[in-house]
């Protein structure tokens, strides 16, 4: 990131937004102790202390709610306007943050993303492949790929595909344990299972 005031500003409100330095700076795509350099530098720069730390909580000073309050009113009247251009000019712009697990990420998903991003330019698409369960409302992920069912009802999902499934066995094991006949039979059997699946998938 550039050191300019308007950076230290963003990470402040990155901070404020994910209630933490940590994943503030997952966020941002840099390192806690980036985003703490940051917030002090705001702070020098306006004389005030905007943030209370301890070693378990952090709180926005009274300054700081106030300073958080005005510029959150002034850049949403910014993006609105902003709004505005891009409709005149019918593109896309600002950031889209997407997350998906890896290997479907890879073969499936970053050709669509690098097609998406060169027909909206003025648009910065980040894709992060992973197959943690990612905090989607903490991390600030705007639209997130999952193989399995939402365990968030908050969140608004829709299916996109079918994903088929299929159980595999070498020769030599079925004629050690048999063959399954119906699902129900695969608890007698030894199965490698992807640890990565939540429950809920299961």
């Amino acid at each position: 990131m550039r050191g300019s005031p308007m950076d230290d500003r963003e990470v402040f409100f990155s901070v404020v937004e994910a209630n933490s330095f940590a994943a503030a700076a997952r966020r941002l795509e840099t390192t806690p102790a980036s985003v703490s350099r940051r917030v002090k530098a705001l702070e020098q720069r306006l004389g005030v202390r905007l943030l209370q730390r301890t070693t378990r909580t952090l709180k926005l000073t009274e300054a700081g709610e106030l300073y958080f309050r005005e510029v959150s009113r002034l850049l949403g009247d910014l993006r609105a306007v902003e709004e505005q251009l891009d409709e005149v000019t019918g593109q896309a712009s600002g950031e889209l943050r997407i997350v998906a697990p890896m290997s479907f990420g890879q073969r499936r998903l970053a050709p669509v993303v690098v097609r998406f991003a060169l027909m909206h330019p003025k648009l910065r698409v980040t894709l992060r492949l992973e197959d943690r369960a990612t905090d989607i409302v903490a991390e600030g992920i705007d639209l997130a790929v999952r193989i399995a069912y939402p365990s968030d009802s908050s969140l608004v999902a829709r299916p996109i595909a079918s994903v088929p499934r299929y159980f595999c066995a070498s020769p030599a094991y079925l004629a050690r344990r048999g063959a399954p006949r119906a699902p129900r039979d695969l608890l007698q059997h030894d199965c490698l299972h992807y640890n990565v699946i939540s429950e809920r998938e299961e």
